[in-house]
This record gives C-alpha cells, sequence and structure tokens, in this order.
C-alpha cells in the first residue's frame, strides 16, 4: 500500500503486512506504507496481501477564481416564441401530431412532459403524450459585485469540503481572499487527519 498524498503519519490500523513507515514520519505520494512481501535468511520470501489504515496530518490546497464579468441567460417569453412539439406513443410506435416549426437557431432549453393514459385508475396502458417545450433564451452581459463573488467562492469552498474522503477530520482552515480588477480569488488551506493509504498491486516474479 502506497501514500496517495504527502503527509506526516499519525498512527497506523494494520491489518495485515509489513509496516514500513512509522509515527511522526513524513512520506511523500507514492512511497510505501505497508508491503506485502516479507524476506527472511530462513523462509525466503513471502508474499501476502497488505491490507491497512495509514492516517496522516495532510495539507490540501484549493483556490478559486470568481470573474465579476459575466454573461446570464435571459428568456424570450413571447407566446410566439415558445414552441411545442407533441408526439404519441401508441404500443411502441412514435406518432407526431403537431406542425412542423423548422429548424430551430438561436439558443433554447428543452423541458419534456410525458403523461401515460390509463383507462382504470391504477392501471398502466401501454399510451402515452409526450410534449417538448422549447424555450429560446439569449446570452446578456452582466456584472456582480465583490460580496455576491465571495459569495459564489465560498460555496465552491463548501462544495469541495464535502467532497473529502468520509473518514477525514478536519484539524485547521486558512483562507485567503483576493480582490481583482475583474475578478475575485479564494485561496485556502485545510489541515485534515485521513486515511491515505492506497492499494497498488505489484507483480513479483518466481
Amino acid at each position: 500500500m502506497v501514500a496517495s498524498m504527502g503527509g506526516v503519519i499519525e498512527y497506523i490500523e494494520l491489518e495485515s503486512g509489513n509496516v514500513r513507515v512509522k509515527a511522526g514520519q513524513t512520506v511523500s505520494p507514492g512511497q510505501v506504507l505497508v508491503s506485502g512481501i516479507y524476506e527472511s535468511d530462513l523462509t525466503g520470501v513471502r508474499v501476502e496481501s497488505a491490507k491497512a489504515r495509514v492516517y496522516a496530518r495532510t495539507a490540501r490546497e484549493f483556490s478559486v477564481t470568481i470573474p465579476l464579468s459575466r454573461e446570464e441567460k435571459r428568456y424570450l417569453t413571447s407566446n410566439e416564441k415558445i414552441l411545442r412539439k407533441k408526439s404519441l406513443f401508441f404500443f411502441g410506435r412514435h406518432i407526431k401530431f403537431s406542425k412542423k416549426y423548422g429548424n430551430l437557431t438561436g439558443f433554447y432549453d428543452i423541458i419534456e412532459d410525458e403523461k401515460p393514459w390509463s383507462l382504470v385508475s391504477g392501471v398502466g396502458f401501454p399510451i402515452s403524450t409526450r410534449t417538448l417545450w422549447y424555450l429560446p433564451y439569449e446570452m446578456t452581459p452582466a456584472t456582480r459585485t465583490y460580496a455576491e463573488a465571495e459569495e459564489l467562492a465560498y460555496l465552491e469552498l463548501a462544495k469541495y469540503v464535502a467532497a473529502l474522503p468520509g473518514d477525514a477530520t478536519l484539524t485547521g482552515k486558512t483562507v485567503a481572499v483576493t480582490r481583482g480588477e475583474d475578478f475575485l480569488l479564494l485561496t485556502c488551506t485545510l489541515t485534515a487527519i485521513e486515511d491515505i493509504a492506497t492499494e497498488r498491486i505489484i507483480e513479483v516474479q518466481p
């Protein structure tokens, strides 16, 4: 088992294998932590599967840049510009019964609504209607304030923290926010204690 990232070893929960590191030792990514290879003058080389959890104090760097200038979506909501296409699914056949609008141009979102038919309540019937709504929109220039940009940056940081391994315990956090001419930069250093051991299969030649 090798280190998935660098850190300082805190403690080891060993199930099997030959431990190659100790508490307080600094390790690098890819370094062997627990080996399944034993060498003895009496028995020669013995190989077994190494299993262990190696907890280390780690430091993760996170940064996100939020631009102040952006484009936002504005829907064109007039009835003439919201198109619909209806079709019928009847025992595996697809039957269209809306007029043709030709090729759509520009930007648009598609919303699909499918409704099954039934003759008796609770009894399914192999007929359904599908309606496709085409909602045209255009992209327009917009700006956000530093406060809005900072809120988005912290939201991205929260997503990053939520995606950390489940057994990771955060022990510290240092955050810095920099305001540029047209952007906001958030940088963060997270310290944690987490299992850094990952399995790596090593082929042993007979």
